[in-house]
This record gives C-alpha cells, structure tokens and sequence, in this order.
C-alpha cells in the first residue's frame, strides 16, 4: 500500500495535467466495432486501388494472359511506396523496375 503523501502527489499531479482534447477523447470513445469498420473501409479502398492499378497494368501489357499476379504485386508495390518513389516512377514512364 502507498504511503498517504505518495498518493496525494499522485493527484495533484493528475489534477495539474492538461485535459485531453476533443480528438483523444473521440478516438477513446470510438467502439471496437466502429474501429473495425473503418479499418475495413481503408482495406477495402486499398484493395479496389491495387486491383484497378493491376488492371492497367495488365492493359499496357497489351491483354496478354500469364502476368495476372506480376500485375498485381506490381501494383501493390506501387500502392505501398513512398511519395518519393511514387514520383521517380511516373518520371520513368510509370515502370516499377
């Protein structure tokens, strides 16, 4: 058990902190289930992106069969790089390697 002296600095301590912000505080009361959903959102935004980028690819491959899953890895790569990567890309003519 904590001595009475340690437990009153622990609250004046908690008293002069700042209070939380508008933001922390709707983050904290967020529910799981809102989180989930929103985190399924971001997946699902992610995954339409990547699957019209592959398509592209797959486009500018001029519609031959066989590199379905090279497309795609390709597009994902894309997706996941950097801004600055992103621009040296589009800057070599939009080719991954």
């Amino acid at each position: 058990m904590k001595p009475e002296s340690d437990i009153r600095t622990e609250n004046e301590m908690r008293a002069a902190a700042p209070a939380p912000s508008a933001a922390s505080r709707a983050s904290r009361s967020e529910t799981p289930s809102a989180r989930a959903t929103s985190l399924g959102d971001e997946r699902a935004d992610r995954h339409e992106q990547i699957r019209v980028r592959a398509y592209e690819l797959f486009l500018e491959r001029g519609h031959r069969d066989g590199g379905d899953i090279i497309d795609w890895l390709d597009a994902e790569q894309e997706f996941d790089a950097s801004p600055i990567e992103r621009a040296y890309r589009t800057a070599a003519g939009g080719k991954s390697n």
